[in-house]
C-alpha cells in the first residue's frame, strides 16, 4: 500500500489563476500514486477498470463511475486495465455563478457516499460533446471564455444531476441492459448471481451482454463481481471483528477456504495478515 502522498498545485493544470475550470482527458490512465491537490475535481470513468484508492479505501471502478473529489481528499489509482477517464478540475469557491452550480454539485462537507455516483454507461456518449467544448474553452485566458467554461460546467453538472435523480425512461437497448446488469451486480455482493438467469429474467441475450460488458469494462461479468466482493471483504476486515468465515459469507462466498484462496491471490496476502496490518496501524495512532 502506497504511503507517500504527492501534493499537486492548481498552477500545474490551470493556465491562469483566474480560470476556474479545466479538463484533463486520460485515454490511458496508468497507476497513479496517492495524491492531494488544492482544487476540486470530478472524475468520470468511460471504459476499462481498476481500483480507485480514495481516503484509505479501495473502490472498484469501471465505465459509469463518477467521483467528486474534494481538495482535502487523498486519492490515487492502481491495478488499472485500459482505464479511460476524464478529470474535470474546478475551483468551487471562485465560481462567478457559484450559487447556481452549488445546487447540482455535492458540497465539500458531504460524505463520500454522497460523492460517488454510478452513471448509466449508455449516457456517457451524451457527456462527451460538452466535455470537448469545455476542453477547448478552458485553454483560453479571456473573461468571456472563463464565463462560457463555467456555463458548460453548469450544463454538465445539471445533466449528471438529472441522470442520478431523474433517470430517463427510454426504451431498453443493449446499453440500457448493461446499465441494469451493473446495478444488479452491485446489489449481488452477498448473494449468488447467474448471468444466464439474469438474462432470461430480463429477456436479454447473455452472450451479447457478456461481449458488451467486456468491451466496455475490460473484464468479464464475474471478474467485476469478484472485484466488488473482494473490496467489500477488505472493508469488513478493516472495520469489523467478523471472523474470516463470516466475512466470506457476507461477500457471497459459500466456501471460506475458496474465499481465502482468492483473497490471497488478488491481495498478495492472507485475509488474516491483511487484518493484522490495519490493527497494527490503529495501535500506532
Amino acid at each position: 500500500m502506497i504511503q507517500r502522498i504527492l501534493s499537486i498545485n492548481s498552477s500545474d493544470y490551470f493556465i491562469r489563476p483566474e480560470n476556474t475550470v479545466t479538463i484533463e482527458m486520460r485515454d490511458s490512465q496508468e497507476d497513479f500514486i496517492v495524491h492531494s491537490h488544492n482544487f476540486n475535481e470530478f472524475v468520470i470513468v468511460f471504459s476499462g477498470n481498476g481500483l480507485h484508492h480514495w481516503n484509505g479505501i479501495d473502490y472498484p471502478i469501471t465505465c459509469g463511475d463518477l467521483f467528486y473529489i474534494n481538495a482535502e481528499d487523498c486519492h490515487g489509482y492502481h491495478s488499472v486495465n485500459n482505464l479511460k477517464l476524464v478529470n474535470v478540475l474546478y475551483k468551487p469557491n471562485e465560481f462567478l455563478i457559484k450559487k447556481s452550480i452549488e445546487k447540482y454539485v455535492p458540497l465539500s462537507y458531504q460524505p463520500i457516499t454522497s460523492r460517488h455516483w454510478k452513471l448509466p454507461p449508455s449516457s456517457l456518449s451524451t457527456l462527451t460533446p460538452i466535455i470537448e467544448k469545455m476542453a477547448l474553452e478552458c485553454q483560453k485566458p479571456d473573461i468571456p471564455s472563463i464565463h462560457l467554461c463555467e456555463g458548460l460546467f453548469l450544463q454538465l453538472a445539471i445533466y449528471i444531476y438529472r441522470l442520478r435523480y431523474q433517470p430517463d425512461q427510454a426504451p431498453i437497448s443493449l446499453l440500457h441492459q448493461m446499465d441494469q446488469l451493473i446495478n444488479c451486480l452491485n446489489l449481488s455482493i452477498n448473494t449468488s448471481f447467474s448471468l444466464e438467469k439474469f438474462a432470461q429474467e430480463h429477456q436479454m441475450s447473455a452472450r451479447s451482454l457478456q461481449r458488451l460488458f467486456k468491451s466496455k469494462t475490460g473484464m468479464t461479468v464475474m471478474e467485476y463481481l469478484q472485484q466488488l466482493r473482494l473490496c467489500q471483504a477488505a472493508l469488513l476486515l478493516r472495520s469489523t471483528s467478523l471472523s474470516i468465515s463470516e466475512v466470506a459469507g457476507q461477500c457471497g462466498y459459500e466456501d471460506s477456504n475458496y474465499f481465502s484462496s482468492v483473497f490471497h491471490k488478488k491481495m498478495k496476502m492472507t485475509a488474516s495478515a491483511y487484518r493484522r496490518c490495519f490493527l497494527q496501524k490503529d495501535k500506532l495512532r
